[in-house]
């Protein structure tokens, strides 16, 4: 019974650190969307961004790239900012979310699903996926993290243990990242493909010669 001993022993421990690690995981990821980083990117975007009939492809996918963190095609871009129905900024982020799901058929100027995200069903389940995912590398990392700082093992078998937790926690990160493409996706996806297809435009092969864009 020893070891149930130290196991309820190290249970205040363990308290502390799992919401410790979890504070530092979302205040990492809050970091890279400040709000005064955000306002920087748009105002430079503001400062250069006019009508997309009158900007080549070029420059249309290099401050789509300043707005959303993609490249986006031009073609694409034009369709969806050329139609006052849509929520044109909204529709921009939400399809630069789902961009690496997807690809770019240049000649036939139409976006697609890639196959792992074809169906609603597998949006579904990598969503589920990669939430479950995001729980278990983080409980695995937080868990021998802590027991490193609790048990204080000896060299070789700590330094293996805080190697392999923070390379749980280091997993957990990626995956929690990927949550947002796969949310976008599950909630709007098909929504957003319909959008960047659908050409009701009569300009909508003005200037679509040399669209730098490819598939991510």
């Amino acid at each position: 019974m020893e070891w149930f001993r130290s196991l309820i022993e190290s249970l205040p421990g363990l308290a502390f650190v799992v919401p410790v690690v979890a504070g530092a995981l979302a205040l990492f990821k809050w970091s890279l969307s400040r709000h005064d980083v955000q306002f920087a990117r748009r105002r430079e975007f503001l400062l250069h961004w006019k009508n997309p009939r009158d900007l080549d492809s070029i420059s249309i996918e290099i401050l789509i790239r300043q707005l959303t963190g993609s490249y986006l095609p031009a073609r694409v871009v034009r369709r969806i900012c050329l139609r006052d129905s849509l929520e044109t900024v909204q529709t921009l982020h939400r399809l630069s979310d789902i961009w690496t799901l997807v690809q770019w058929d240049s000649e036939a100027g139409t976006v697609s699903w890639k196959t792992e995200a074809g169906t609603a069903l597998r949006r579904s389940l990598w969503l589920a996926a990669v939430w479950i995912s995001y729980f278990l590398f983080f409980i695995a990392g937080a868990g021998l993290l802590a027991v490193v700082a609790l048990a204080k093992p000896e060299a070789p078998i700590g330094l293996a243990a805080v190697g392999c937790g923070t390379a749980f926690m280091f997993a957990a990160v990626v995956a929690l990242f990927r949550t947002d493409a796969w949310g976008a996706a599950y909630k709007w996806g098909e929504a957003l493909l319909r959008d960047a297809n659908r050409s009701e435009i009569s300009h909508d092969s003005v200037s679509d010669q040399g669209s730098s864009a490819t598939e991510p």
